[in-house]
């Protein structure tokens, strides 16, 4: 090939690339609206880095990266700024590439913010970068100028119970700090301070050591209600200063302390999560039981005011201001009075109780034991409680109330209620005893028997069945009706379902296996693989006292009631179940006679349940008293060496005898 040949072909290959590039150019020419949203993009995922990159080197020259990442950092963190977005007006061509007019809208703490901005997009490079200077945040904002935010906390609200009586509220205590200038024998002062209030020394010596702290400052080291001989051993010590200040308060310590919850500082985490609701880094939230539940209506809403401050310190201009809003109280349908007794009566023993007015729903109780005194959390948990509440073998910390346990023979109502309604038998029939105190209903059940524990004679009948707590009577009353009719007559009653009163409640189960026979008779007398939540449990009987139906269980008062499960026994039916329970307390000599009290109409049913090596006792009585009944579920863990179920029965009857 000769070299004219090859220099025309070089020239082809020029030309062909001329036009790839041209075309490249064209259809991939850099889109002003794309950088602009880009930028928006980034700064609301916080990618500072990322916008800086995006602006011109003039910009860059004016501002280095790092004072840029701050200055937006602070700003837009500071006022809580969230779903910032841009709405673009018009596009114009500038003196050195395009001109962008926009409307910015934003969330803040303050509320939304809006205003009307330009941008200048200048190409360089072959693409447009922002030229950036402090307007781009706010019109009005120079280089020289801050922006200052003024909060004002809203008051918590309170929680109450159905007499008014504060479950949660706002109350005094003594904030215990050194003025550091003021202490003398600093190292035997920080040992006997660390001594009287039970925190260690190197907690003491962090606060000290602050970078904000100087000689003749103030440094809080613990919050906490102080005796007076306490409050006096401390002023002893040299540079101990002790103010008032108001913190959140739990007057029921550990009986309500699961209930209430409590609260604490947000964290960095919920912050974020909470993005753009008002909270601040300053703010507390609720982090369990019903501080949490109701969080949105406690909290409130913070005043802010977001100014423009000068070089000066003069208010330049006032970007937004909200109007501080107190957050709303809460009536719970509690009765604190009750929940107190009944949580005093579990002493040392761990277990749950859940007491429900019969008619209504309204749920008067709620205990979970032991618990926690959540007032050791507003004032600061030392390592050594932290760890001592983690470690208890009773596990305080848990939620009982809401969980789901074997009910025992207390479950023998239950199945005398689907026995009743799906004529499975009569309250008179007489299943009979043909085999003594054991039966199978038949060889393929092999060695296993369902056994009786009492001899009570040949009348086989629904009350005596309840009365001695006949374990067969209602193992033949399940098979009878058969694994259909017994699960679909639970699903009825409400298993399977998840359950909101207040609290998310675990859903009653009745397991996989129910077609197996043996299975399905001890599921009768409330073995087999029945679990069920306390309150739900409570929920069932109160249909024996108000006529057949099952109410919502509820917690906040203005709630309104309603039927959980309409008609689930037939008012005859109901009421032949709550005087054969009324006859289980009161015939002498029987496991439930323990709960009798003279005077008053109270019925119930004992069981005990084998679960490992643990045996739980429960009793769940009413008070059969018009305006004044009551149903109460009661179970406690570790029964076996304690009598059982008496010890349910004996706790129970104490907490009816406070109300007589």
């Amino acid at each position: 090939m000769d070299k004219k040949k090859l220099t025309m072909i070089g020239g082809g290959v020029a030309v062909v690339i001329l036009l790839v590039a041209g075309y490249f150019l064209f259809f991939n020419k850099p889109d002003p609206k794309k950088i602009v949203l880009s930028y928006v993009e980034a700064l609301n995922n916080g990618e500072y880095e990322k916008m800086y990159s995006m602006i011109t080197k003039e910009s860059k020259e004016a501002i280095d990266e790092e004072t840029f990442i701050k200055r937006n950092q602070n700003i837009y963190e500071g006022i809580g700024a969230a779903n910032i977005v841009i709405t673009i007006d018009e596009i114009a061509k500038g003196e050195k590439g395009k001109t962008v007019t926009y409307q910015t809208t934003m969330q803040s703490d303050a509320g939304e913010i809006q205003f009307n901005n330009t941008m200048d997009l200048i190409s360089e490079g072959g693409t447009y970068k922002i030229d950036w200077w402090s307007k781009l945040i706010f019109p009005d904002l120079t280089v020289n100028d801050k922006i200052n935010v003024e909060n004002t906390e809203a008051k918590r609200g309170s929680i109450y119970d159905r007499n008014h009586n504060a479950l949660a509220t706002q109350g005094e205590a003594d904030e215990i700090g050194l003025v550091p200038g003021k202490l003398k024998d600093k190292e035997e002062s920080i040992k006997k301070l660390s001594e009287l209030l039970n925190i260690s020394e190197e907690t003491i010596n962090t606060a000290l050591n602050a970078s904000w702290v100087q000689d003749d400052y103030f440094v809080p080291i613990k919050t906490m209600v102080m005796d007076e001989a306490l409050e006096s051993q401390v002023l002893e010590i040299s540079g101990v200063q002790i103010n008032t200040t108001t913190i959140r308060t739990y007057p029921y310590k550990n009986a309500a302390g699961i209930l209430t919850g409590y609260v604490q500082s947000i964290t960095a985490e919920e912050l974020k999560e909470n993005k753009g609701k008002g909270y601040t880094a300053n703010s507390v939230i609720g982090k369990t039981g019903a501080e949490y539940i109701y969080e949105d209506e406690l909290r409130g809403s913070n005043g802010c005011v977001i100014s423009i401050i000068d070089q000066d310190g003069n208010t330049k201009s006032t970007i937004k201001s909200k109007k501080v809003e107190d957050g709303k109280d809460v009536t719970l349908t509690i009765d604190a009075e009750l929940q107190n007794t009944i949580y005093q009566q579990f002493d040392k023993d761990s277990g749950t109780a859940s007491a429900i007015y019969p008619y209504s729903g309204e749920i008067m109780a709620l205990v979970s034991a032991p618990s926690y005194d959540p007032n050791d959390f507003i004032a600061g948990l030392t390592n050594t409680q932290w760890d001592a509440l983690n470690n208890d073998s009773q596990k305080p910390l848990i939620n009982r109330f809401t969980s789901t346990y074997v009910p025992g023979s207390t479950f023998k109502s239950v199945t005398a209620l689907l026995g009743l309604e799906k004529n499975a038998m009569t309250e008179s029939e007489n299943l009979g005893r043909e085999d003594g105190l054991k039966w199978q209903k038949d060889s393929s059940w092999g060695d296993y028997f369902v056994t009786t524990v009492t001899d009570y004679g040949d009348e086989v009948n629904l009350k005596n069945a309840l009365i001695y707590s006949d374990n067969t009577y209602f193992a033949k009353v399940a098979c009878r009706l058969g694994t259909e009719a017994y699960t679909g007559g639970l699903d009825a009653l409400g298993f399977n379902e998840t359950f909101n009163a207040g609290f998310d409640f675990a859903a009653s189960t009745y397991g996989s296996n129910m077609k197996d026979e043996v299975t399905l008779a001890n599921s009768g007398y409330g073995q087999g693989d029945v679990l069920i939540s306390p309150l739900h449990l409570a929920s069932i009987y109160s249909a024996f006292l108000n006529g057949g139906n099952m109410m919502t269980p509820y917690l906040e008062s203005n709630s309104t009631q309603s039927v959980w499960k309409e008609n689930v026994v037939s008012k005859e039916n109901a009421e032949i179940i709550k005087e054969d329970l009324i006859a289980s307390v009161e015939t002498k000599g029987v496991s439930g006679s323990d709960a009798y009290i003279e005077g008053m109409r109270i019925g119930g049913k004992t069981g005990t349940a084998e679960v490992g090596d643990n045996e739980l006792g429960w009793f769940i009585g009413f008070n059969d008293n018009g305006d004044q009944s009551l149903v109460l579920a009661l179970m406690c863990e570790n029964a076996k060496e304690q009598g059982g179920s008496l010890l349910a029965v004996h706790k129970v009857k104490a907490i009816f005898e406070t109300i007589k």
